[in-house]
């Protein structure tokens, strides 16, 4: 077999974004190191952990801030507008 077959069959499949970012979360909370050395460790530690690269889990991570930063931009312009008031 040559050395990329074997490289291929070893590979796994890339992990599920959404599996990521809760085992990232998870991480973050257990560590509550909110340093820039403890969001390295977080990625690092959910890397290794599911098998993706450092830069998938970070890549979800950023998608899934993007996400809740439309949605409270979202929930916010309800708000202001008039149509809805906090907390309903």
């Amino acid at each position: 077999m040559e050395l990329a077959e074997a490289a291929a069959v070893e590979r796994p499949a890339e992990p599920r974004p959404d599996l990521v970012v809760e085992q990232a979360r998870g991480i973050l909370m257990a560590r509550r190191d909110y340093t820039a050395a403890g969001a390295l460790a977080v990625l690092q530690t959910a890397a290794h952990d599911s098998g993706a690269t450092v830069h998938a889990v970070a890549l979800a991570l950023v998608d899934e801030v993007e996400a809740r930063a439309r949605h409270l931009q979202d929930e916010l312009g309800t708000w202001v507008s008039g149509s809805r008031t906090p907390g309903s």
